[in-house]
């Protein structure tokens, strides 16, 4: 004879899968908390991935920097210790945007004879300058928008006083190379008397206002090369003592 389980043994057991079948399902709470949590890890990894990103852009940055050390240097050794710079004297028959340093060491960067003649044009000076604008930019900073005539954003010390302006300033004429910032992040040149303290990037325009020519691209710190090929970062500020006009 089959005997029936007692009635409230069967309601024990539906309530045991009722509360079962409760507890497999999220509720609305639960189900927020997770989204919440799944949003915030994503932001955590967006921002990782980010500073990864900046922390890579300022160590090519320091390699541009020192790949352009390399051609400085080399062009002073064939040119008795002369040190292009932005405003350097112009030769008999050359145009003096045919002088400015980047131009000067190009042959060096790209490992071939490139020759700007006197008769180029100026534009066609900065279309040839653009062969080289890998080495010439600073990859936290757009050519497009903060660059100088879209070939390059590093800003060389104008350090001729007047009486230098007209006249070839050589390695041997330097007293102190280590203490003496050849070129910055920034746009084309800046001034020792009045740049060298971050006003934030970017720029409000193109071309910055006067004294914000050098830029603090990598999280607020700027890469400096210095004439003795050493490259230092600052934060916020480049003390003057490093901004100085040389010789």
């Amino acid at each position: 004879m089959w005997i029936s389980p007692p009635t409230s043994q069967l309601q024990s057991e539906d309530s045991s899968n009722l509360l079962i079948m409760k507890r497999t399902a999220f509720t609305l709470t639960e189900l927020l908390i997770t989204l919440s949590i799944v949003a915030i890890l994503m932001l955590l990894s967006i921002s990782a991935a980010q500073k990864v990103i900046k922390s890579s852009e300022k160590v090519r940055c320091a390699a541009n920097l020192r790949t352009i050390s390399g051609g400085v240097v080399a062009f002073s050794q064939d040119n008795n210790g002369w040190i292009p710079s932005w405003f350097s004297p112009s030769d008999p028959g050359i145009f003096w945007y045919q002088q400015e340093w980047y131009l000067l060491i190009a042959p060096y960067l790209s490992g071939e004879n490139t020759i700007i003649t006197p008769l180029t044009p100026h534009a066609d000076v900065i279309n040839t300058a653009r062969i080289f604008q890998d080495k010439l930019h600073c990859p936290s900073v757009s050519l497009q928008l903060y660059g100088y005539q879209g070939t390059l954003n590093y800003a060389a010390n104008i350090f001729e006083p007047v009486a230098h302006q007209f006249n070839k300033v050589h390695f041997l004429d330097i007293s102190s190379p280590s203490q003496s910032i050849y070129l910055t992040d920034g746009y084309s040149i800046f001034s020792p008397q009045n740049d060298g303290t971050d006003h934030g990037f970017p720029p409000s325009s193109n071309p910055p206002p006067i004294g914000q020519y050098i830029y603090f691209p990598h999280n607020g710190t700027c890469n400096a090369l210095f004439l003795d090929g050493h490259i230092e970062s600052f934060k916020s500020s480049i003390p003057k003592n490093f901004l100085q006009l040389w010789p």
